[in-house]
């Protein structure tokens, strides 16, 4: 994550190709952390 106190903007890593980015959400969004894979 990249905002403050863990708010937006997001950084994410998009599937199916792993390009990352940052994500603003906005309205009735809902961001949800997946399980890390290791």
């Amino acid at each position: 994550m990249r905002g403050d106190s863990g708010g937006p903007p997001y950084l994410v890593k998009w599937s199916p190709d792993g390009h990352e980015g940052l994500f603003f959400p906005s309205g009735t969004c809902h961001v949800v952390r997946d399980a890390v894979h290791g």
